[in-house]
């Protein structure tokens, strides 16, 4: 019992602001863009993942920061008592907490139309470990340029600067590699409907 109070004290749990500060741009976001004439039940399912994802991250946040700064919460009165601080939990102990939540906590679809800014995120989160990528290789738009404009009508397209992941790696014409690859399946594929068998593989992992 003394170990759950712990727990619940290390993520912050008791202080809701946190996660929901994740949630609510999370939802806001998913209420415009549900199409509502189609099975509220995804919407309630999608709503809930997100909750639940805000949740877990926030919570694995919460352990890594108070990781990387325990010796200076340990001289701060407001910050002593916290676990790891205070030596009640162990740092390896909050590692194994930190890392069973993020696994817990996302799994990232992509596929061919995923580009730019939505490949950085993707690409960022599996280097890092903190998500699980599934779907198909990404388009590969790691590229920003400049439309130049010449004297003659014509213009020059420069490519002023690349993306690139943690790992030092460019996505242009490239793109990310899915950790696990499900292709989409028959000409009648359409997202967030039955036929979309990328997510329904992605809902079965979840749920074991």
């Amino acid at each position: 019992m003394n170990q759950i109070k712990l727990f619940i004290e290390l993520t912050r749990l008791k202080k809701p602001i946190g996660f929901m500060l994740l949630f609510w741009p999370c939802a806001w976001g998913l209420t415009l863009a549900y199409d509502f004439s189609s099975d509220l039940n995804n919407y309630f399912f999608y709503l809930i993942l997100f909750f639940l994802g805000s949740v877990l991250m926030r919570s694995a946040g919460c352990i890594v920061n108070d990781i990387l700064d325990k010796e200076f919460d340990a001289k701060v009165f407001r910050t002593k008592n916290r676990p790891i601080a205070s030596g009640k939990v162990s740092i390896r102990l909050g590692m194994f907490y930190a890392f069973l939540l993020c696994l817990l906590a996302l799994l990232v679809l992509i596929n061919y139309g995923s580009a730019s800014a939505a490949e950085i995120v993707a690409g960022a989160l599996k280097d890092h470990k903190r998500a699980i990528i599934l779907g198909e290789n990404s388009f590969g738009k790691g590229s920003v340029q400049s439309i130049i404009p010449l004297k003659n009508r014509g213009a020059i397209r420069l490519t002023v600067a690349k993306y690139y992941l943690p790992s030092g790696k460019s996505i242009s014409e490239v793109g990310v590699r899915p950790d696990i690859e499900v292709n989409e399946e028959g000409d009648d594929f359409r997202i967030k409907t039955d036929t979309d068998n990328q997510l329904n593989y992605a809902i079965k992992l979840l749920n074991g």
